[in-house]
């Protein structure tokens, strides 16, 4: 006897052998509890948004020079978020970031060794190349802090569900309501938006708590200082480092001298006063040895 598709749901359903479908509230309930679970300042997800396609913030942008995009790390657990803004969008930007508080974490007695960095498999994370050895953003975490890093399983963008959530809720209460007269100004507006959402605005996803509170419940001997975090500019920060990184490797960034044809390098004896002139006026804080 053939059964219609009807008849075979009916009988399934009444002999209970069909799956419950679960309320979406109720998943999300079941997921903020294994969340709750976490030690504060252990898990976290980082991302970067991208600033330009926000209406309301894309004239400022353009007229300010303002930056393109945001670096964020955010804690599962306590819900407390950190950021950094820059024109670039990079893995040296997301290693700068990544190591800066990391190392911030463990000047106030984090154990990093417990601490796991999640994000999605952005090139700006390393994904392209997946090496733990060659220097990096995977290399800095695993290697030089000892710290565990994750990649989110590709198409599952709401495995990062928290740090998303953070950069909608930046969007609809910064950039669609300050304005800006400058860089300096975006930068000191950012940092009191940032000390706001990790000092005193409450979560009602955390039980209606700040992240300070929700950090003190789970590690009460902990400094509340471990959550005044500064607001960096990733550009002025990468160059702060190459200029640092060129004054201990003198001569590095020297261009060469050009070859003749006859593949003589040019020397000292070989430049006329003009020539070492020149050379002395391009490369004024590299210049050494014409006289």
């Amino acid at each position: 006897m053939k059964l219609s598709q009807g008849a075979i749901y009916r009988i399934l359903k009444e002999r209970g052998l069909l799956r419950k479908h679960r309320k979406k509230y109720r998943v999300k309930n079941d997921l903020r509890a294994v969340k709750a679970k976490y030690k504060s300042l252990t898990h976290h997800q980082e991302d970067v948004k991208h600033l330009y396609d926000i209406p309301a913030y894309w004239a400022q942008m353009t007229k300010y020079k303002l930056p393109k995009y945001e670096y964020t790390i955010r804690d599962t657990k306590t819900g407390f978020t950190v950021v950094a803004f820059g024109n670039e969008y990079s893995e040296q930007h997301s290693t700068m970031l990544t190591e800066t508080y990391l190392k911030h974490l463990k000047s106030f007695g984090v154990d990093v060794g417990e601490i796991t960095i999640q994000t999605d498999n952005g090139s700006e994370f390393g994904a392209r190349k997946r090496d733990i050895k060659t220097p990096g953003f995977v290399n800095t975490i695993a290697v030089e802090y000892r710290a565990r890093h994750q990649y989110i399983p590709p198409g599952c963008s709401n495995a990062n569900g928290d740090v998303e959530s953070f950069h909608a809720t930046v969007e609809r209460e910064f950039f669609n309501l300050e304005t800006f007269n400058s860089r300096e100004e975006f930068f000191r507006k950012a940092q009191v938006y940032q000390s706001f959402y990790n000092f005193t605005r409450v979560n009602f996803s955390k039980g209606g708590k700040s992240p300070l509170h929700v950090l003190l419940e789970d590690q009460p001997g902990i400094s509340p200082e471990v959550l005044n975090f500064p607001v960096y500019d990733l550009d002025a920060l990468f160059r702060q480092k190459m200029e640092l990184f060129s004054t201990n490797k003198r001569g590095q960034y020297v261009h060469k001298l050009p070859v003749f044809q006859t593949q003589r390098f040019l020397t000292h004896n070989s430049l006329n006063t003009k020539a070492k002139t020149e050379i002395k006026m391009a490369h004024p804080h590299n210049y050494q040895g014409f006289k």
